[in-house]
C-alpha cells in the first residue's frame, strides 16, 4: 500500500537518540529514506556526543533530506534526549528509533494503517529479527491505546 491509500494522509516525526554513534547512525538513516510511507522529518537528538562524534552525525545527517540533527548541551541519557525529540516533532505522529536499529520498509505504512484500522492514538511494538549464517527468527509484541473520546 502506497502513501495515497492510507485514508487521512498523516506527518510522521522520527526521533532518533544519539550518543556517539556514527558507525550505526548512517544505516538507521537509510532504513528511514526508505520507507514505503515517507516521514515528513527525522530529527536526531545528540546527547552531547564527543566533538568528532558529534561532526560524523553533522555529516552523515548532511546526506539525508529531511533529517537535522539538534545538539544537547550535557548528557542527559536517551530518554531525555527522546522528549526533546518529541518537543521538536511537528508531525502529527512520532515514531522512535534508537541510532543502532533499523526500520523493516513498510514500518511507518503498516502502523500507521493500523492506527488508522483501530482509531489508536498510541501503538507501541517491539520487531526483533535476529539475523545469522544459521537462522532468522521474528519475534513481534504490539501494545496499542484506543483514543480517549
Amino acid at each position: 500500500m502506497t502513501q495515497s491509500r492510507i485514508h487521512r494522509l498523516a506527518t510522521v516525526s522520527v526521533v532518533i537518540p544519539y550518543y556517539n554513534a556514527a558507525d550505526t547512525l548512517e544505516l538507521a538513516l537509510k532504513s528511514i529514506a526508505e520507507q514505503t510511507y515517507s516521514a515528513l522529518e527525522t530529527i536526531v537528538i545528540d546527547d552531547a556526543s564527543t566533538e568528532e562524534q558529534a561532526t560524523a552525525a553533522a555529516s552523515i545527517i548532511a546526506g539525508f533530506m529531511a533529517a537535522r540533527l539538534v545538539r544537547l548541551e550535557r548528557n542527559s541519557g536517551p530518554s531525555a534526549a527522546r522528549n526533546r525529540g518529541i518537543d521538536e516533532a511537528r508531525g502529527e505522529f512520532v515514531a522512535l528509533l534508537d541510532a543502532d536499529d533499523r526500520w523493516l520498509p513498510q514500518k511507518l505504512e503498516k502502523c500507521l494503517q493500523l492506527m488508522q484500522r483501530h482509531k489508536l492514538d498510541f501503538l507501541g511494538h517491539n520487531n526483533i529479527i535476529v539475523e545469522d549464517a544459521n537462522h532468522r527468527s521474528t519475534t513481534d509484541c504490539v501494545r496499542s491505546r484506543r483514543s480517549i473520546e
